[in-house]
């Protein structure tokens, strides 16, 4: 499939129905806390677009969330595995 076939394809879902899909059968393997997280993420995506996906916005989220980085790590592990979950929510979206 070409890029510019597979930008129409993904043009067609709004970021509601790519989040609800995401939401419903894409996070079942994240562990609960992960899963409260990248569901929140999820929610901000729908209402500001794809800038709420930025490394920056993870953090301030993770700071919003836990208070800081450190006690995220404390919850949900180290910040690669953090990161990584981010990116496979990403990659679920426009998959």
């Amino acid at each position: 499939m070409s890029l510019v076939t597979s930008c129409l394809r993904l043009s067609r879902f709004t970021r509601e129905q790519r989040s609800t899909a995401v939401k419903q059968t894409g996070l079942s393997d994240f562990a609960a806390e992960m899963r409260e997280l990248m569901f929140g993420i999820l929610e901000t995506y729908e209402i500001g677009g794809h800038k709420e996906l930025s490394d920056e916005k993870l953090q301030q989220t993770l700071v919003s969330q836990f208070g800081s980085v450190r006690e995220a790590k404390s919850k949900l592990g180290e910040v690669a595995h953090i990161r990584s979950s981010y990116r496979t929510v990403q990659k679920r979206l426009y998959s």
